[in-house]
């Protein structure tokens, strides 16, 4: 088999794997346009936005400020005890000011400040889920008139390819063993 023959099967393979490790989170982008899989909680404002800041990518993000305390957007997702997953996500703040605060965290562990920035900031963090049931939660706080919060691109995948991933990477590097030892 040719190099390219085995260039082009290896990048295929790659992509499947690539596939395979799909988010976890439903609509992290906000592009349904709602807060379509998130539930807010005592938010003054919590809406899937195109205008106020500029998305991270895609059409929409999520704005919201809260000036009475903290409000709180979570999402349950479906995971595996034991398994290491990687949660990673854009957030920025229209003003930066001591008052806006934002925090994210995940079943069994403690919730993490996250740094006020006026550019979209990447947050990842890799864990381990303690629980069959994971929450990711974001809890914002702002003032009145110190400005608003907004959040994109969240996911969470599998920090490792799963074992059927991995099955399928072998059998293909096998099956390109064969044809290239039965071609030479």
């Amino acid at each position: 088999m040719s190099l390219a023959k085995t260039t082009v099967m290896l990048l295929v393979l790659m992509c499947v794997a690539q596939g395979a490790t799909a988010s976890l989170v439903t609509n992290g982008g906000f592009e349904t346009g709602d807060l379509t899989g998130w539930t807010c909680t005592g938010a003054d404002s919590c809406l899937a936005d195109t205008g106020s800041l500029t998305p991270h990518s895609g059409s929409w993000y999520l704005e919201g400020f809260d000036n009475t305390g903290f409000a709180t957007l979570s999402q349950t997702i479906t995971t595996v005890i034991g398994v290491d997953y990687e949660l990673s996500f854009y957030s920025i703040v229209s003003i930066q000011d001591p008052a806006n605060i934002l925090n994210y965290a995940i079943t069994g562990y403690a919730p993490t400040l996250v740094a006020d920035t006026l550019s979209w900031l990447n947050t990842m963090r890799t864990f381990t889920a303690t629980s069959t049931n994971t929450v990711i939660s974001f809890m914002f706080e702002t003032d009145s008139g110190t400005g608003i919060w907004g959040i994109d691109d969240v996911s969470v995948t599998s920090a490792v390819p799963e074992p059927a991933i991995l099955s399928l990477m072998g059998l293909g590097l096998l099956g390109m063993g064969w044809q290239r030892r039965k071609v030479g």
